[in-house]
């Protein structure tokens, strides 16, 4: 019995990797096919039709072409006779260069065009039998943002924006993120239209592209695992959780925020047949990754008053800065907490900055202990820090089963890093850097500054970051879309592919604009990750992603990059123009740039893959 549920185990992870890998290897067979078709068609002669790129690992001869199979399966290649000017070249009306420019030009074009026929017609089957997409409902909305200012409310269904139909959470997103100033959304709301003008995006806290400030629907109701802490504590699936330690919510991500801050066992309220029940839960605590410092980018800027009755009576406001507590200067959140802390049981008056003017808010009297200022500062979620910055804050001492080591060697919350082991740090990229350059069995030296003080060094002995495991998780709320008929069909996939390509080529137009963060790009480790996640779902939900994979393909490979069929075209551009080739030391100039761009993009989103990985 135990064997077979280890075979289970292996297949469940074992066949969506095989799922993934065919999945993959039919977009680059297709768009290496149409190359190699057209060629043929043609009278063009293939030498080499290769899936994958380095070493061969296996092929065969059939006619003058040797099909193959390469060892890096990041791509492929059709080997064409006289395909470059650095070639043998022969006056053999077989060679490529000496096809006519329409000829060599509709060779290029292939690819690209099989892709998107692949994309069409692999959105068209997915929509024929129905896709699981989120639904366009505003699922939360954060307080304060553009969405709550609109007047945009939880359940909302947004219908349009700027007069472009969506028909998923993600069309929303993209459409929001890739404006050029305010959007005018269509939502309905108990049974009506109602039009909201001019809802002003804003950039997201992580600065990668701009949002309103609404978040996915989840389904109604938590997925608990019986055999983690919550279900073995009493929770069940389908339990509607109202409250967390006493603090009423229904968002999943409130609810999943106020778990991971609240003093265990965390009392969970559910509402079950009816009824409302209590329940204590204690997270198992496991250690997480590699050991950390405790230490990370400050910030005084408040993103989202959550529970915020508290902080909105006395005038607190998301986007305020904290500046002073009773009149002394708050160099952190987390500073300004640990100062309201001290001052209990007397009053507490914060200062804030807010639009570039200092702001006292209004005294805050009644608070007598420094868990209840805890449990004020709980209810407020600080805005995503700059990584320009080398000032420091604290780590929750609740990240850590023994407490924050870097807070234990005595470092102060708000200081400034100057060095680590030695080593001068400019930001926090250089200072995470140099944390991990220490063995992980050593202690870090870290040279910091109290505002105008002397520097001093401490050493930090690095500890395992806790997570807590609740068992407890969300469903997003999807629907199925379906068109029915072939025209149906034919015509949702052609809008989707228009919509896809779209939203890809303006990704690349905001990165170059400063609209969209270069960090929002991902690299080959995300293509697999989401991949692999949406093979284990079901074969719609892959079907529907390679869908997007395949028109992703068709408009990277068609961009004006030497290298890329779209740099080959723009060649051939030029050669129709000039009425000769460009010059072969020219040419090799170009595509060793292109080529060389190309590696440093690709070094890039590997980078940036691996940075979400590691947080």
């Amino acid at each position: 019995m135990l064997e077979s549920f280890v075979m289970l185990a292996v297949l469940d992870t074992i066949l969506p990797i095989f799922v993934v890998v065919v999945g993959i290897g039919f977009l680059i067979f297709v768009h290496e096919l149409g190359h190699f078709a057209v060629a043929k068609w043609n009278k063009v002669r293939v030498e080499a039709f290769s899936l994958g790129f380095g070493p061969v690992i296996w092929g065969f001869w059939k006619g003058e072409t040797h099909y193959r199979l390469s060892l890096i399966p990041l791509g492929g290649y059709v080997k064409m006779a006289g395909e470059t000017a650095a070639d043998e070249h022969s006056d053999d009306p077989a060679e490529f260069l000496n096809k006519p420019i329409l000829v060599r030009a509709a060779v290029l074009i292939a690819g690209v065009a099989m892709n998107m026929i692949v994309g069409i017609a692999l959105f068209m089957v997915a929509f024929n039998i129905g896709v699981p997409l989120i639904v366009p409902v505003a699922g939360g909305v954060v307080p304060g943002s553009a969405a709550d200012r609109a007047g945009i409310q939880p359940g909302d269904r947004i219908l349009e924006v700027d007069g472009t139909r969506v028909i998923d959470f993600y069309d929303v997103i993209q459409e929001i993120a890739y404006a050029s100033g305010a959007v005018d959304i269509l939502i309905e709301r108990n049974g009506s239209e109602i039009l909201l003008e001019a809802v002003e995006p804003t950039k997201d806290p992580s600065g990668l592209i701009q949002r309103i400030g609404i978040r996915p629907p989840f389904e109604k109701g938590v997925q608990v695992d019986p055999t983690g802490p919550a279900g073995e504590s009493g929770l069940a699936s389908g339990d509607d959780i109202v409250a967390v330690a006493g603090i009423r919510t229904a968002d999943p991500n409130l609810i999943e925020y106020r778990m991971g801050v609240t003093p265990i066992p965390v009392p969970i309220t559910v509402v079950r047949d009816g009824k409302e029940l209590t329940i204590p839960v204690t997270p198992r605590l496991v250690q997480d990754g590699e050991p950390l410092a405790g230490v990370s980018p400050a910030t005084r800027v408040v993103d989202v008053v959550w529970w915020g009755e508290r902080w909105e009576k006395i005038g607190l406001k998301p986007g305020d800065e904290f500046t002073a507590v009773n009149g002394e200067r708050a160099r952190t959140i987390e500073h300004a907490r640990a100062l309201a802390q001290a001052a209990a049981p007397e009053p507490v008056v914060f200062t804030v900055l807010r639009d570039g003017k200092e702001v006292a808010l209004r005294e805050v009297s009644g608070v007598g202990t420094a868990a209840e200022w805890r449990e004020w500062f709980d209810q407020i979620r600080p805005r995503m820090p700059s990584l320009a910055t080398t000032r420091l804050t604290l780590v929750d001492d609740r990240s850590f089963e023994d407490g924050n080591p870097a807070r234990k060697a005595g470092l102060p919350e708000g200081a400034e890093i100057l060095e680590v082991g030695g080593r001068p740090v400019k930001d926090w990229n250089e200072v995470r850097r140099e944390i991990h350059r220490t063995a992980s069995d050593e202690p870090v030296q870290i040279t910091f500054r109290v505002d105008e003080e002397e520097p001093r060094s401490i050493s930090v002995q690095r500890r395992r970051q806790v997570t807590r495991l609740y068992g407890v998780s969300f469903e997003q709320k999807t629907e199925i879309v379906k068109r029915s008929g072939i025209a149906g069909s034919i015509g949702a996939g052609l809008r989707r592919s228009f919509h896809t390509g779209l939203g890809i080529l303006r990704m690349l137009g905001g990165i170059f604009t400063g609209k969209v963060s270069a960090k929002a790009l991902g690299g080959p480790v995300m293509i697999a990750q989401i991949s692999y996640s949406t093979a284990k779902k079901d074969f719609i939900h892959f079907l529907y992603f390679l869908g997007i994979l395949s028109i992703n393909l068709a408009i990277l490979n068609i961009l004006p990059i030497p290298v890329l069929d779209g740099g080959h075209l723009l060649f051939l551009l030029i050669e129709a123009v000039r009425r000769k080739p460009l010059p072969e030391r020219a040419m090799g100039m170009f595509q060793w740039a292109g080529f060389l761009f190309l590696i440093l993009v690709m070094v890039f989103v590997i980078f940036n893959d691996f940075q979400r990985i590691l947080g």
